[in-house]
C-alpha cells in the first residue's frame, strides 16, 4: 500500500504537486498517483487496483469519496480542512495509534 498520501485543497494544486512529485520519485523507483476531482472516479479506482503506488496525491473530498480507505491497510486519515480537523477512523474499523503530520 501507499507509505505517503498528500492531501491538497484544490485539484489544481494537487495536479501540480503530482506533477513535480513525479518528477522527484521517478529517479527513485517510487510510484505516483493522483485522486482528483475533474476525473472519472472509476478510472481511477482502477488506476489504484491495477498496481501498487507508494505515493498518492489527492483531494481529501475525492479521496474520502473514492473510498481509498478500504483498498489500503491505512490506520487513519487526517485532514486540515482550516480551523478544524476532519478525522475518519470509521472505515478502517482498526484501534490503532496513528502519527500526524501538519503544515
Amino acid at each position: 500500500g501507499p507509505i505517503a498520501i498528500i492531501a491538497a485543497p484544490t485539484r489544481e494544486l494537487a495536479a501540480q504537486i503530482y506533477i513535480e512529485a513525479k518528477k522527484f520519485c521517478r529517479a527513485y523507483g517510487i510510484r505516483v498517483c493522483s485522486i482528483i476531482g475533474g476525473v472519472g472516479k472509476g478510472e481511477q479506482i482502477m488506476q489504484l487496483r491495477s498496481q501498487p503506488f507508494e505515493v498518492i496525491v489527492c483531494t481529501p473530498v475525492r479521496f474520502y469519496n473514492a473510498d481509498v480507505i478500504l483498498y489500503f491497510h491505512l490506520t487513519c486519515v487526517l485532514f486540515s480542512t482550516g480551523p478544524s480537523y476532519r478525522y475518519d477512523q470509521s472505515k478502517s474499523g482498526k484501534d490503532e495509534p496513528c502519527n500526524v503530520f501538519s503544515a
